[in-house]
């Protein structure tokens, strides 16, 4: 089949259904800009750089990235053409600052009527100067200032400037380079006239003898402008569609001054273009559009080699993925692999039609960019689950790879493919998947924060080499989503096979390691010297240090009162380098290293009473400082002293607290604070794995009441029984806030024991505080006590 009649049937295919398509896009939402991150084709990557980057899709602006006046985008390239033509008549420095110093204006002029330079070449660049900078007023000029809404002034300019300066070019005969940046600047300030469209029959009349060099194209700009300020659309569209073509450096600019027209109107207008023209005004009109299909292939039935094809294309695949990836870091959880590929394949064939972008595809050695066809139509065969053509047109585009970028964006989406190609995952798949893997890890996944592995030793020693180089080109990779998509994906595999382990591994979540089994597992495979490459992969990888593992299971350990255990693991914790962080005393990063187990927490766990200590102990140091690990081995000291019979009363009281103050409610969640459980907030927990283990009062209120059976005098035992009350307020709090336990079945004031009993001692001066400053005892005492 040749190139054109499959192109044909590509319209057909598309034309077909494009009443739908378009239905659909228009009814199509996708969030802002800063929200995105659900993105793994990367245009910037596919399409030579800087070419069409302004023109990539964009979720919430007209324009992506940032777009703004650049004022200086010729600056450097003007200077360097005046400095040639001047030559060494004056110093390189001399010339910038007379050209856009603000201060220089008057200068200018000195120079200009004085007879230091008798070089008849400084004399036209004077002279030239003192045409540009004597009326900037009025064009903006070197130090135009587009915010400067309060100094804008909108003069025009007389008739008799541009005139003036129209008779200097027609007198220049012999100076070519001289006469080009005089004409420009004729061009330039008729534009700025009284009479703007002046400008356009000087330039019909002038154009055709001038070198078609950034000075032609930019005085056609300026007709163009003139065109769109008297409405005349058809005309101010063909020349910017010429810009367009031949400048890439203002297909930003011209793409915001083109206005679209029915497409009617652009066939007729077209008719009379040269074939490369034609294609720049069609691909300007599918960038206004939300059917950049039909306008791609418009072009490739002119000219199936117009490189214009090439932002249409990825702006038809990125608003595609947009509307396709919802699983990223910040989206919807991917909970059933069969649910996942309905929705993709019914995004990528009913909402985008794509049959004729695989037809294509195929065919895309023939096109400009071969590359970005093939990995485009792989990466769209994969969301229709044709997983072998896409496999097969992803390894056709590794012919056509050109640099690292282009090798790692391949390699990204050869992995997402045969990872989505899974429908269950055993130790053959696995060792199938491990080298796709890898290679993506080396690549690509450096950005992380976390650059360190489990046992401790930073990705970045292993592997400096790769990721110096990758550095260099990591800002236009679009790889976030990929990752969290094919851990997600992996994730439920493991999960639907009970492999908790492994679900783990692959995608990290948060309550693992509240399971004495999990951790258990994930301990044995730690140590096992006879680990799959592809656990051993997962492992390496893991975001979490041997550390915060430890950590982690002592923290939990320690709420189930199990002191014991939780202190001979926060005894294995060791030192590690945390990431760099910034020293202000040294004045840069530093990698340090740190124990998590010799935290200082800022408050004493052992403290209680009516008052809460948090008020008074971050105001005044504590007597006694704990870190983490000293407190943890003075509550053994405690539990061991209540085991043995001694102190049993001041001892129970302080562990009472130390638990208390452990949890959410308390003053010391410092120590809870593990990247693991991540729970880090002052206003509430995040996470409901956790509230379990942070809220519960079960082991708080054993050692209060082993106080208040152990107290000897009325006044400990007022002690006891309202800090028991508080733990019971504790636990209504938590039925409240965070359970959305029914208000008839939570145990409201009048049911804790704790506050009862301490109503039984009201000449105790602990009754007596308690009544004054807790109003929940207060409750008790007037409304439900006997």
């Amino acid at each position: 089949m040749t190139q054109k009649r499959i192109i044909k049937l590509a319209f057909c295919l598309l034309t077909s259904i494009a009443g739908i398509g378009a239905y659909l896009y228009a009814c199509g939402w996708f969030p802002p800009d800063w929200y995105v991150t659900n993105s793994a084709f990367s245009p910037e990557v596919t399409v030579p750089k800087g070419v069409y980057n302004s023109l990539f899709y964009s979720v919430e602006h007209s324009f992506n990235g940032y777009v703004g006046i650049d004022s200086d985008r010729y600056t450097e390239d003007d200077l360097a053409d005046w400095c040639a033509y001047v030559g060494k008549a004056m110093p390189r420095e001399q010339i910038r600052h007379l050209m856009y110093d603000r201060e220089a204006i008057d200068e200018v002029l000195q120079l200009k009527h004085s007879k230091k330079f008798t070089d008849k070449r400084v004399q036209n660049f004077l002279t030239f100067l003192e045409i540009t900078r004597g009326n900037e007023v009025v064009t903006g000029g070197s130090y135009y200032d587009p915010w400067d809404y309060e100094n804008r002034n909108y003069q025009r300019l007389q008739n008799t400037e541009p005139q003036r300066v129209e008779a200097l070019y027609r007198s220049l005969t012999s100076d070519a380079f001289f006469a080009n940046r005089i004409w420009f600047q004729a061009v330039r300030l008729k534009f700025y006239s009284e009479n703007r469209s002046s400008v356009i029959p000087f330039f019909e009349e002038t154009a055709a003898s001038q070198p078609k060099n950034s000075l032609y194209y930019r005085a056609m700009h300026y007709v163009a402008g003139a065109y769109i300020a008297e409405k005349h659309y058809p005309q101010a569209n063909v020349l910017l569609a010429e810009i367009f073509d031949t400048t890439p450096e203002l297909r930003t600019t011209v793409g915001y001054d083109y206005r679209p027209l029915p497409d009617r109107e652009i066939a007729q207008i077209a008719q009379k273009l040269s074939p490369r023209v034609q294609c720049a005004l069609w691909a300007m009109q599918g960038f206004y559009t939300n059917n950049e299909a039909n306008y791609l292939l418009k072009i490739l039935t002119i000219d199936r080699q117009s490189p214009h094809v090439d932002f249409l294309l990825t702006r038809f695949i990125n608003k595609m993925e947009y509307k396709l990836n919802i699983f990223d870091r910040y989206g919807d959880d991917l909970k059933s692999i069969k649910a996942y590929h309905q929705h993709a394949r019914k995004v990528s064939t009913q909402v985008f039609p794509t049959d004729w972008l695989l037809l294509l595809a195929r065919e895309g050695n023939r096109f400009s960019n071969p590359f970005l066809w093939k990995v485009a139509g792989g990466y769209v065969a994969m969301f229709r689950g044709e997983f072998s053509l896409a496999r097969q047109l992803l390894q056709e585009a590794e012919k056509y790879v050109e640099g690292n970028e282009q090798k790692s964006q391949l390699y990204l989406l050869q992995a997402m493919n045969e990872v989505s190609s899974l429908q269950h995952i055993d130790a053959a798949t696995e060792k199938q998947l491990t080298l796709p893997m890898q290679r993506v890890w080396n690549n690509l996944y450096f950005y992380r924060n976390d650059d360190f592995c489990y046992d401790g030793s930073l990705v970045y020693d292993k592997y400096k080499t790769e990721f110096l180089n990758y550095r260099k080109f990591t800002n236009d990779l679009r790889y976030d989503y990929a990752f969290t998509f094919m851990r997600k994906y992996l994730r439920v595999l493991y999960q639907a096979q009970g492999n908790a382990l492994m679900a783990e591994l692959t995608h990290p979540k948060r309550g693992f390691f509240i399971s004495e089994a999990n951790y258990k597992a994930f301990d044995k495979l730690t140590h096992n010297p006879h680990k799959t490459d592809w656990q051993a992969l997962w492992l390496n990888y893991y975001p979490y240090t041997k550390g915060d593992i430890y950590e982690c299971r002592g923290i939990y350990l320690f709420r189930q009162d199990r002191i014991d255990e939780a202190l001979a693991l926060f005894e294995k914790i060791p030192w590690e380098t945390r990431g760099a962080e910034y020293d202000w005393g040294k004045d840069k990063l530093v990698n340090e290293k740190r124990c998590l187990s010799e935290q200082t927490l800022a408050v004493s766990p052992f403290k209680g009473g009516v008052y809460d200590m948090y008020y008074y102990d971050y105001i005044t140091p504590p007597r006694v400082e704990y870190t983490k690990i000293s407190f943890l081995r003075k509550a053994k000291q405690l539990k061991d002293r209540i085991a043995q019979g001694k102190d049993v009363y001041h001892s129970a009281i302080q562990l009472g607290n130390a638990f208390c103050n452990t949890s959410f409610y308390g003053v010391s969640r410092q120590f809870y604070h593990n990247e693991i459980i991540g729970e880090w907030s002052a206003l509430g927990l995040q996470n409901k794995e956790n509230y379990a283990p942070l809220l519960d009062m079960t082991v708080a209120k054993k050692y209060f009441r082993i106080a208040l059976t152990m107290a000897s005098t009325d006044e400990q035992r007022a002690e006891a029984a309202f800090l028991l009350g508080k733990a019971e307020r504790n636990e209504y709090f938590a039925q409240l806030e965070y359970y959305d336990i029914p208000e008839k079945k939570r145990k409201w004031v009048d049911q804790w024991e704790g506050f009862h009993i301490l109503a039984k001692y009201p000449n105790t001066q602990y009754y007596k505080e308690a009544i004054k400053e807790c109003g929940w005892f207060a409750n008790v005492v007037y409304l439900y006590n006997d």
